[in-house]
């Protein structure tokens, strides 16, 4: 998620190893980077009346990489 915290050594370490870590990611959807307006939408709708009926669930926002 872009918080603003970035960490500069891992861009290296992300091309060196992409064959290695390209099939963890192979079923992502293919956006880079959540943002913290699709936590805070994902929240929103939670509190809403659209969810009144979804009770004890896990709702990842994670663009996919725990469906692999």
């Amino acid at each position: 998620m872009a918080t603003g915290m970035t960490v500069d050594d891992m861009n290296p370490l992300l091309e060196r190893y992409a064959a290695t870590l390209g099939p963890i990611f192979m079923q992502t959807l293919p956006d880079q980077v959540s943002q913290p307006e699709d936590m805070a939408n994902a929240v929103a709708w939670l509190a809403s009346d659209e969810a009144r009926h979804v009770t004890g669930i896990q709702l990842p926002v994670d663009l996919g990489t725990l469906t692999r």
